[in-house]
């Protein structure tokens, strides 16, 4: 597959549907915090400094909005016992502490927010994996 279709950007970044990545998961229970968080086509992980963790951004630059919009770059789940996972997947689970608005005119929230050292973990975990949301 080529760079210009995005495809690269997405198997290396935000994880992939096809099925050599399905056995890699990144959760992050966002469940039992102060607001719900709402399944978004763009969802983001922030670390408590105000950075964005996730979506790596130098992984998605570039990357077909369309082709987003079809895959997405995340999935949302109610309970943990939704997520079909294999028994040799790779999973690494993180706690949010917070659920963010994208901006101060936003209705819903869509991002979320961890302690500087989960962050640094999750960035560590997520290349190539398939990012999931418990909310």
């Amino acid at each position: 597959m080529t760079t210009s279709t995005g495809e690269a950007g997405r198997a290396k970044g935000l994880g992939s549907d096809d099925g050599g990545t399905r056995a890699c998961f990144v959760i992050v229970n966002v469940q039992g915090l102060s607001h719900r968080m709402v399944s978004s086509m763009s969802p983001a992980i922030f670390n408590e400094s105000g950075t964005q963790i996730w979506p790596d951004r130098s992984a998605v630059q570039g990357v077909d909005s369309s082709l987003v919009n079809d895959a997405g770059i995340a999935s949302f789940y109610s309970s943990r016992s939704q997520l079909k996972l294999e028994a040799q997947a790779k999973v690494s689970e993180f706690n949010a502490s917070d659920v963010l608005k994208a901006g101060p005119k936003a209705f819903v929230y869509e991002y979320v927010q961890v302690p500087d050292a989960i962050g640094k973990q999750i960035l560590a975990a997520a290349r190539g994996c398939r990012m999931n949301f418990i909310r």
